[in-house]
This record gives structure tokens, C-alpha cells and sequence, in this order.
């Protein structure tokens, strides 16, 4: 389960880097640009975040440690 996890992460974050590459946070106006690379920014951490999980951690979460 958690390789599946991080897999799905992966490709999720992926897809966000290619849609950068191919313009898809450019904006008329430089706020309206700042706004969508922040999301963008801030959804590849998480993902991030999911693709540096462990069993471990996963495990103490559910168990409340």
C-alpha cells in the first residue's frame, strides 16, 4: 500500500511539473501567476511529502503515536 502511495504521488507531482513546463501556470497578470505557481509549489511539497512516507510512519499515524 504505501509504494502504491507513493507511486500515485509521483505521478501526480509529475503531471504538475509538466504542466509548468508547458505554460500552464502562465498568466496575464504576474498576481494571477504568482497564484497558481504558489498552489502548484505548495501541491508538489505534499506530494513530496506522501512520496517520503515509510510503513513506519503510516503505522504510528494510525496508531496514534
Amino acid at each position: 500500500m504505501t509504494q502504491a502511495l507513493q507511486r500515485w504521488a509521483n505521478l501526480r507531482r509529475e503531471r504538475l511539473k509538466e504542466a509548468w513546463a508547458e505554460g500552464g501556470y502562465s498568466a496575464q497578470w504576474s498576481l494571477e501567476m504568482a497564484v497558481k505557481n504558489a498552489g502548484a509549489t505548495g501541491a508538489c511539497s505534499i506530494y513530496k511529502e506522501f512520496m517520503e512516507l515509510s510503513y513506519e510512519d503510516i503505522e504510528e499515524a494510525l496508531n496514534g503515536e
